[in-house]
């Protein structure tokens, strides 16, 4: 009689619901108020957009940045915010200082994933405002959400970034990872992410929609540099 079950086994024993739903709900937990806060700030500064002068005049400049900078704007801002802000903020709390090879390299390979995430949000995005026009009318930003949200997300946006991660930890062999990916592995890999991911960007999303196609990108990366930050700060709290 075997001491414990075989790997092989337990990766393709059928999933149930919820082992599927609680690991995104015991990540709710952890991460509500957070990301109300956020929410929140984002909130603040639609408003502010709309309503307060300067506030607007500094977004329009941004704007006028991203329209000049293109996609080599977009594909920065994002490497930056997604993949090197996370690691100056490990540094300088001292969360994680090492400087080794293996961190550099993992850097390297965040910065470039979230470059990419960068030139297909801001496509999504012309995408978007091409299909449905640029306005804020409630039922525009539903439809831009819905499709955001419900298909974007669970694949290009979580999905992207899965495949890619599972790339990396594969050795970059291909062989392999198109052996391994699956839609088991999709359930089982994407499925707990995405209630997190819900609750944070509907309401994100919500305010995205709302602003100009100029300010969402830059908010999109505000918003994921922000979650990033979050999900490192708890993960660090609860390793101590």
């Amino acid at each position: 009689m075997p001491d414990s079950i075989d790997d092989h086994q337990i990766a393709n024993r059928p999933i149930t619901l919820n082992e599927l739903i609680q690991p995104g709900m015991d990540a709710l937990r952890r991460l509500w108020l957070p990301f109300v806060l956020i929410q929140l700030c984002g909130c603040a500064l639609v408003v502010g957009y709309y309503f307060v002068p300067s506030v607007t005049r500094a977004c329009e400049w941004v704007a006028g940045v991203k329209a000049a900078g293109g996609y080599a704007f977009c594909a920065g801002v994002m490497a930056v915010a997604g993949g090197l802000v996370p690691e100056l903020f490990k540094y300088v709390t001292g969360i994680d200082r090492s400087l080794t090879r293996v961190r550099m390299s993992n850097i390297a390979f965040a910065m470039c994933l979230f470059a990419c995430s960068g030139v297909l949000a801001e496509t999504f995005y012309r995408l978007m405002a091409w299909t449905f026009g640029d306005s804020n009318a409630p039922d525009i930003v539903a439809s831009k959400l819905a499709i955001d949200q419900f298909v974007y997300t669970p694949t290009f946006g979580v999905g992207f970034v899965a495949i890619l991660y599972a790339f990396r930890l594969d050795n970059y062999s291909v062989r392999v990872l198109l052996r391994q990916v699956s839609v088991r592995w999709y359930v089982r890999t994407v499925g707990p992410m995405l209630p997190p991911c819900w609750a944070y960007w509907i309401p994100m999303g919500t305010l995205l929609y709302i602003l100009p196609v100029s300010l969402q990108f830059v908010f999109g990366a505000i918003g994921t540099s922000a979650a990033n930050l979050i999900f490192i700060a708890v993960a660090s709290r609860e390793r101590k």
